[in-house]
């Protein structure tokens, strides 16, 4: 049940019993909820009914539930492996440079030669410099390094150079956001800039603001003209045709949808999503053309479409 001393993601426990009326009830956890809710006894844990445990959350769930439980987290184990087994791959070919210091300090020098972008990583302490390795390994990428926007070719710079600040570790995804959001897109594409240590670590020390995320991807893939009620929204889930939502002022909005081309598209991009082998998150995202009241809150649903993978 445990990996590492962590909760597997492919690991299930379905019990079934009887109520006090003789019928048929089954009890679904994974990993989580049983190392969450079940009583730790040494190397086991616990489970039984009382009359203040009846774990009622866990109990008769949906079919459609279940399953979806399961696929996710075997998709989930799975992308770890191909991960895990892509870096293995990596490191015959590339060993990604450690700097080894318990205080980095390093200036990152952004350059234009003949129109490619290259990155110099400068060593303030020898001064001995050195072309920054392209991360591949972390972010599944064909192109090459850009700055001044939080595209592809952003994210592929703000992964590399994390990853040599951070001393070769893989950087999370809120470490990569705060690093775009606060440097890499503010930077102008046209010209060569530096970046030192102490700037990375500043933008670092941030709160990752996800606010606008919807509202300026909704204004880079929606066609123009279709007015304040058609955006996009952040798919959480799909169970069956249950699909959920969330939304730009971070309500959740769960509803049904019978459009059997689309829920086919959307299943495909969301297991693409579900399977990313980079170290930064790729999220479906959905428009939807809907009404509000005078509250904000959505009261009607007129259409869905189109379905992106945002990298």
């Amino acid at each position: 049940m445990l990996d590492n001393d962590e909760p597997r993601s492919d690991f299930f426990c379905l019990l079934h019993t009887e109520d006090a009326e003789g019928e048929d009830v089954t009890y679904f956890f994974n990993s989580q909820d049983i190392v969450d809710s079940f009583r730790e006894r040494g190397e086991y844990f616990l489970f039984s009914l009382t009359k203040e445990r009846i774990f009622s959350k866990y109990r008769s769930l949906k079919k459609t539930h279940i399953v979806n439980e399961i696929k996710n987290g075997i998709l989930k184990t799975k992308a770890e492996r191909n991960k895990a087994y892509i870096n293995k791959l990596f490191r015959i070919v590339i060993t990604p440079t450690q700097h080894n210091q318990q205080i980095p300090n390093f200036t990152y020098q952004l350059r234009i030669i003949d129109d490619v972008r290259v990155v110099l990583c400068k060593d303030n302490k020898s001064h001995h410099k050195h072309l920054l390795e392209m991360r591949r390994d972390l972010y599944i990428n064909q192109g090459e390094y850009f700055w001044g926007s939080k595209g592809v070719g952003s994210k592929f710079l703000a992964v590399s150079i994390l990853a040599h600040h951070l001393n070769g570790m893989t950087p999370s995804n809120d470490q990569i956001s705060l690093f775009i959001d606060n440097i890499i897109s503010k930077l102008n594409s046209l010209f060569e800039h530096v970046i030192e240590t102490k700037e990375i670590l500043a933008a670092l020390n941030g709160k990752v603001d996800k606010s606008g995320y919807l509202e300026e991807k909704s204004k880079e893939f929606l066609p123009t003209g279709q007015g304040y009620d058609y955006e996009l929204f952040k798919l959480i889930d799909k169970v069956g045709n249950q699909l959920k939502f969330e939304c730009k002022d971070g309500k959740i909005l769960e509803l049904k949808y019978e459009n059997e081309n689309l829920l086919s598209k959307i299943d495909i991009v969301l297991r693409l999503a579900k399977s990313n082998l980079s170290a930064s998150e790729r999220n479906v995202l959905v428009g939807i053309k809907h009404e509000r009241d005078v509250t904000g809150n959505i009261i009607r649903i007129y259409d869905l479409g189109p379905v992106i993978l945002d990298d």
